[in-house]
């Protein structure tokens, strides 16, 4: 009687213990309060190159109460624009890594595709985002664009 009672016992103690998942290689998804709320777009420096070309740069500070992103708990971001006028519903995730933080925004309708930036600073006060591409054109010509985007709660 005793056997069919250990056998049992050491089945379920084998299938809830093999029944995890190790998550030890995935990024981890943060928590971060300092994230959450709305926060406003007040500088975006851009710097672009391409082959054969002088590289440009512009700095940008016209942005208004309408420009912001609003990081929610459960990982939906509501982003609006000033110009073009836009508004719409996205998610996003933010990772950590070896290499750093990141902030993957997904897309939005129309041609708002989503992006993937670097963490420069997050404070309770302060974010700065980093985000650069190549690509060609469509002449193909490689040229490259770093965009930095800085918001203030």
């Amino acid at each position: 009687m005793k056997k069919p009672y250990l056998i049992f016992l050491t089945i379920l103690t084998v299938l809830f213990s093999s029944c995890q998942i190790d998550r030890s290689g995935l990024p981890k998804t943060i928590n971060n309060s300092n994230l959450y709320g709305t926060w406003y777009l007040k500088t975006e420096l851009i710097a672009g190159s391409s082959a054969g070309t002088a590289p440009t740069s512009y700095v940008l500070h016209n942005f208004n109460q309408n420009d912001f992103y609003k990081f929610n708990t459960d990982y939906t971001l509501n982003f609006s624009s000033s110009s073009p006028p836009i508004a719409y519903t996205t998610y996003y995730t933010f990772l950590t890594t070896d290499n750093g933080q990141t902030l993957n925004i997904g897309s939005g309708p129309g041609k708002h595709t989503g992006a993937a930036y670097i963490v420069n600073k997050l404070t309770r006060d302060s974010l700065i985002l980093f985000n650069a591409v190549t690509a060609n054109d469509v002449s193909g010509v490689i040229y490259t664009t770093n965009t930095t985007l800085m918001f203030a709660h």
